[in-house]
Formats: structure tokens, sequence, C-alpha cells
């Protein structure tokens, strides 16, 4: 393999070279400065010191809801976690990229409660509970934690299914 024959996505290059080196059409060569996207920081509840992203969608609600939030409380005390572990993101109040929160939070997990469906191009088609990778970052869509809260036989099921993906998920 020739090295001079290595091809780079523009965007790779872009991120390389902040001031660029481009040719006129007189055969000059003049320097361009790339415009650098202005950065948003995400608001999210806790400190992210596991970097583990839980993502929920409350359209209804600028915050979460007490009793959802109590319920996500106890999830991750059952996985020896807090919500300190974690940063939780009501995908409800601003439209993020991937990229976005790959590169503000750098999650090593996402967990979607019933989040799944905002994401648009980048959210590949899965059904719950079966984690998959998108660049790097290992992906699990849940339903929402609004169908775990009451004591029925579907909540109960569900609740089953997401406890067995997060005992794998966290080796329990």
């Amino acid at each position: 393999m020739n090295p001079f024959d290595i091809k780079l996505p523009g965007s790779v290059l872009a991120d390389l070279f902040k001031t660029s080196l481009v040719a006129s059409p007189a055969g000059s060569v003049r320097e361009q400065q790339v415009e650098e996207k202005e950065i948003v920081p995400i608001t999210y509840l806790g400190k992210n010191l596991h970097q583990i992203t839980v993502g929920l969608y409350f359209s209804e609600h600028p915050n979460i809801p007490a009793d959802n939030l109590q319920f996500l409380a106890s999830i991750l005390k059952a996985c020896q976690r807090s919500i300190d572990h974690v940063a939780v993101i009501n995908f409800a109040a601003r439209e993020l990229q991937l990229t976005d929160i790959a590169d503000q939070l750098h999650p090593k997990l996402m967990l979607l409660f019933g989040a799944h469906h905002v994401f648009g191009s980048w959210m590949i088609e899965t059904d719950d509970f079966v984690p998959f990778y998108l660049h790097k970052i290992q992906v699990v869509r849940v339903p929402g934690l609004e169908h775990m809260l009451h004591n029925t036989p579907e909540s109960r099921a569900l609740k089953g299914k997401l406890w067995m993906i997060l005992k794998q998920l966290f080796n329990l």
C-alpha cells in the first residue's frame, strides 16, 4: 500500500487543518479560514463520572418528572450506581446530534429510555433491549420509564427485561 494513496474525508481534513491552503484560479496560494461551529454545552443531570448517558424524552416537562427520576435512581442503585455516575438528558429539551454527545460527554454507554425516536438519521433500527454500537458507543434502547412505573404484568415484564440487560452491561 502506498502511503500517498490514503484518502481522508473532508470533515477529518477540516479538523486537522483549522486553516488550509487553497489554490486560487490564478494559481497563487492563499490561506482560507475554516469556520468553527459554536459549541453549546449540553445540560444534564448528574456528574457523568462513569461516562454513561441516560437519554429520556419528556416533551410536556422541562425537567424530568419526580416519580420517573426516583425510579431511575432506584434502577441505578440496583446497578451499584447513582445519578452522579451518569449524565441524564431530557432530549425533548434540545435537539442533539450524536457528535455533540460524543464530543462533550464522551459516553461509553447510552441507555435511551423512550428517547430513541428523536435521533433521526444516526439511529439504527433495532429491537429494544438489544445492545449495539454507534461510533464506539454502546447503545441500548429501552421503553420509556413511564411504562415501568406501575405494578402491572406488562410493567413487570419490561422491568425484568431491563434488569437482564443491565446485569449484562454492568457485570452484576
